[in-house]
C-alpha cells in the first residue's frame, strides 16, 4: 500500500536506492588534486592567502615545507577581477610552464570539456589557448615533451598550438 511505502522510506535506519543515489547523504568529500613528484614532494591546489576566491599551486616536500609555485593572483585574465578556477594542471619538465584546465563541462559521466590556459613562471605571461573557441569546448590537452606546444581536441579535430598561444 502507498502508506506502507511512505513509512518504509521515512525510516532513517532503512537503506534505500533513493537514499544512496538521489540524495547527498552518502556523498564523499572531495580529495585535493595532488601530483606526486620524484623524491616524495607533491603539487596541490590550495586556497590562496593573497586572493580569497583563488587557489595557488603549491609544492610540498616530505618535511612539510611548502612553496607557492603559481600564486592565484598571477592567474587573473585580462578584463577579469577574479583568478582562473583551476581544475587540473600539468607542468613542463623544467617547471617553467604550466598548462591549466578551467571552466569544465560534463560530457557523459565526467567533466572532460573545458578551457585551457598556459602560464609561464619566468615571464608571468598568462595565455588562453584555442583561439576563437567557444567556452568549454576543448578536450584532453597535453603539453609536448619539450613544453613548446599543446595538443588538444576541439570539434572532433586534433589541434597543436604553440604553448604561448596563437594557432599556427
Amino acid at each position: 500500500s502507498p502508506l506502507a511505502a511512505q513509512q518504509q522510506t521515512a525510516n532513517p535506519s532503512r537503506l534505500t536506492v533513493d537514499r544512496i543515489f538521489a540524495s547527498d547523504e552518502f556523498r564523499s568529500e572531495a580529495v585535493p588534486f595532488d601530483k606526486w613528484l620524484p623524491g616524495g614532494a607533491y603539487l596541490s591546489l590550495q586556497p590562496s592567502k593573497a586572493h580569497t576566491s583563488g587557489r595557488d599551486i603549491v609544492r610540498t616536500d616530505v618535511q612539510g615545507q611548502t612553496e607557492v609555485m603559481v600564486p592565484a593572483d598571477k592567474l587573473i585574465p585580462p578584463q577579469s577581477k577574479e583568478p582562473l578556477n583551476i581544475e587540473a594542471f600539468e607542468f613542463s619538465k623544467d617547471f617553467d610552464l604550466v598548462l591549466l584546465y578551467t571552466n569544465s563541462a560534463r560530457v557523459w559521466r565526467t567533466n572532460t570539456r573545458g578551457d585551457y590556459w598556459t602560464f609561464r613562471r619566468s615571464t608571468g605571461k598568462l595565455t588562453r589557448l584555442g583561439g576563437d573557441a567557444k567556452p568549454s569546448t576543448m578536450m584532453f590537452a597535453k603539453l609536448s615533451p619539450d613544453g613548446a606546444t599543446v595538443g588538444y581536441v576541439r570539434d572532433n579535430n586534433l589541434y597543436v598550438e604553440p604553448a604561448e598561444g596563437g594557432i599556427p
